[in-house]
């Protein structure tokens, strides 16, 4: 992947922009970037560390919140509705 087909954060929508404090994604980043935060696909991410796997698992995340918000950007769900795992080497969560 070139850098000119690097994604950028402000591809996210608005709410979703803060969560990163870079602008761009990088070449792993941005080939997953549609997998991602645009589909519902199972993956598995086989990559060096420190290659961004970690970013790959929080667009997974936004793309789960994406789905409970309103036009306005508020969050529109019942308690408890919302759970995420994540099982990665160095830690795993339940959200």
């Amino acid at each position: 992947m070139d850098s000119y087909s690097l994604k950028s954060v402000s591809d996210l929508p608005d709410p979703f922009r803060s969560t990163f404090s870079f602008r761009y994604f990088n070449s792993l980043q941005s080939e997953c970037f549609s997998a991602c935060f645009h589909s519902d696909i199972n993956m598995v991410i086989s990559a060096p560390t420190g290659s961004g796997k970690t970013v790959l698992f929080e667009l997974c995340i936004l793309r789960l919140l994406s789905k409970f918000m309103s036009q306005e950007g508020k969050f529109v769900h019942t308690k408890g509705t919302l759970k995420t795992v994540g099982c990665i080497p160095t830690f795993a969560f339940l959200l």
